[in-house]
């Protein structure tokens, strides 16, 4: 870590197969959603929008081997700030298998100068995980990052919820989140139950290195 930075935080991500989906199991609708965990292409810093430090994350991955993409997207003149897809610009596949360490730098994420094609653009690296586990496994992650602060978010408005001393009183998204996860957790844990045991199951407890088999990263 930079000097004066240290690790605060660290998060479990876990990404499941496509027969352990939760809209499926509780009877619910999804559209065109997959079944298996995804995950859509994000920076963490943003443009240096959050609280998270000019820092790198790293992310140490444990079960069923999963892929990790890199897309590079630059500034275009027809759409101002916003960055866009370049044709010439592919996703890069990262595989992150049990025991892989995954070194995210944070000027990976920053817009900066960037040759693609003969061509000077400005852009920036977006990660995501765009193909979905296969039935019967489990990939799961431990993402340790540098923040300094971290607040809940409503995942259906991606906005936040305010604490209680902002407030003054409890906000009804804390209720009504409690409750929608009271009523379906138990019947989405007794379906899936069984699947889980068998995908940990064949997890490759014990078989791997003494030290981690792969360190990924960016090249400069």
């Amino acid at each position: 870590m930079p000097p004066g930075q240290h690790i605060t935080s660290c998060v479990w991500v876990c990404y499941l197969g496509e027969d352990m989906c939760a809209k499926c199991a509780l009877g619910l609708q999804h559209g065109a959603k997959v079944c298996a965990s995804t995950l859509g292409f994000h920076r963490d810093r943003g443009d240096g929008g959050n609280s998270q430090g000019a820092a790198p994350n790293w992310t140490i991955s444990v079960g069923d081997s999963r892929t990790l993409s890199m897309q590079l997207r630059l500034e275009h003149p027809w759409y101002g700030n916003e960055m866009q897809v370049h044709k010439d610009a592919p996703p890069i596949d990262i595989p992150l298998g049990a025991g892989s360490i995954f070194r995210l730098d944070p000027q990976d994420e920053v817009r900066h100068p960037r040759m693609v094609d003969g061509e000077v653009f400005r852009g920036a690296f977006y990660h995501g995980m765009r193909h979905g586990l296969q039935s019967g496994q489990i990939s799961c992650g431990f993402v340790f990052r540098c923040v300094q602060s971290t607040r809940d978010v409503a995942c259906s408005t991606r906005c936040l919820i305010p604490t209680v001393h902002e407030m003054h009183t409890r906000s009804p998204l804390y209720d009504a989140a409690e409750e929608s996860w009271q009523q379906q957790a138990p019947a989405y844990a007794a379906s899936i139950h069984k699947r889980v045991r068998a995908a940990l199951q064949k997890w490759p407890w014990g078989k791997g290195p003494g030290s981690p088999s792969h360190i990924w990263s960016l090249p400069d």
